[in-house]
């Protein structure tokens, strides 16, 4: 698996038939992305490579904006510089054999600002994730706990690496990227959802349902584990 990963990007690895990085592009259009932005490094020429070629079967514009060096997951969104409504799609986590993508962004579209999967997990797994503090009745998030201890968790569900964002919580996160610098000074997510939430914006989590199982293909084990469970004849894995 070492050898794997070292050869090239994780998110270029075989699942299927298929790299990751183009599940998660193929996952974000059977929701209704109008347009595909991959944010890259540029010490990843190869995910370059990969868009370029792509680009011309994609049915929808595809291209790749540079995260020149490595200061967070919310630099790395707001880099985008996305003015509608955005689905953010973290490549390494695999959704299988469904997603909830279009769920979160039929939210979007009702009017909430902040809509974030969220996937039940043990309790001794808390201290692996964020886990939502959120009303189980309305859904509404009251806030976000990262890593918090078995003890300390406000509930059993865990974000789950897909998000929707109306276009006023995607300025709002824009604007509030300096305020939210982490140590090493990179901008974690987690931050600016709580203040835009403590702020007032409209938020709900939306539950994983029994056949959107998530597979963290960032790790070895869920990589192998995601490898198995493919159904694909094709599957190189």
């Amino acid at each position: 698996m070492a050898g794997v990963s070292a050869a090239k990007p994780k998110e270029l690895l075989s699942l299927g038939s298929k790299p990751l990085l183009q599940w998660a592009i193929e996952e974000a259009i059977d929701a209704g992305a109008e347009e595909i932005i991959v944010v890259t490094s540029p010490r990843k020429p190869e995910i370059d490579q990969f868009v370029a070629e792509a680009r011309l079967r994609c049915r929808v514009p595809l291209r790749t904006v540079i995260q020149v060096e490595p200061v967070g997951f919310a630099d790395a969104i707001g880099i985008a510089c996305c003015d509608d409504d955005a689905m953010i799609l973290l490549p390494d986590t695999l959704f299988y054999p469904s997603s909830p993508m279009k769920r979160l962004s039929d939210t979007v579209k009702t009017g909430v600002d902040i809509a974030i999967a969220a996937e039940e997990v043990a309790p001794g797994e808390a201290p692996l994730y964020g886990i939502f503090d959120f009303d189980p009745v309305t859904h509404a998030i009251h806030g976000i706990v990262e890593k918090p201890a078995v003890a300390d968790a406000p509930s059993r569900y865990a974000v789950g690496g897909r998000f929707a964002l109306s276009r006023n919580m995607m300025g709002f996160l824009r604007a509030n990227l300096a305020d939210h610098l982490g140590t090493g000074a990179e901008t974690p997510l987690t931050p600016i959802l709580n203040a835009a939430i403590s702020e007032g914006l409209v938020d709900k989590v939306v539950i994983t349902l029994s056949n959107e199982v998530r597979w963290d293909c960032g790790k070895p084990t869920g990589y192998l584990e995601a490898c198995r469970r493919m159904t694909e004849p094709s599957s190189p894995c």
